[in-house]
């Protein structure tokens, strides 16, 4: 394994004394020296994060990086838990949905026959009421014309 050496300094020294420029700079040049190396330090030591360093340092927040990302991987955590429960009652209500549906179809055909017999007895009942009507209509003549003849 080759002997790995890292070296940084400011004028000034590191210390709680070092100025919030000194400390952008510092992570700045980090930065760059693995900026296009392709390696995980490179993904780590990003101009991302560099903004973001630099933005909490102006903001004097001097909070741990890992608390952050703690917090972050909860809630990402809790994000995915309330999304995996959405999903479930989501494919729930989507059973839910075609029973209803083919309840719902089920019924719609039961009606479509129903309303079929329907129109088909009614039919049947006007034919019948119309066959009725003509044979009256023809006892009707019949008996008028005996009358007539009776009377002449």
């Amino acid at each position: 394994m080759k002997e790995v050496t890292i070296k940084i300094e400011a004028k000034e020294g590191i210390n709680v004394n070092t100025c919030k420029a000194t400390e952008v700079e510092i992570l700045t040049a980090i930065q760059k020296r693995f900026a296009g190396t392709g390696t995980y330090l490179s993904g780590l030591f990003s101009e991302n994060l560099t903004r973001w360093f630099e933005c909490q340092v102006k903001n004097d927040f001097t909070g741990d990086i890992w608390d952050i990302v703690d917090g972050y991987q909860d809630e990402v955590a809790r994000k995915s838990t309330e999304i995996s429960e959405l999903k479930s009652a989501l494919a729930n209500q989507s059973r839910v949905f075609a029973d209803e549906k083919s309840d719902l179809d089920y019924k719609v055909r039961r009606l479509q026959g129903e309303l079929v017999s329907t129109r088909e007895s009614l039919e049947n009942r006007v034919k019948y009421l119309l066959e009725m009507n003509r044979k009256y209509q023809d006892e009707i003549r019949e008996l008028a014309s005996q009358d007539c003849l009776t009377a002449v």
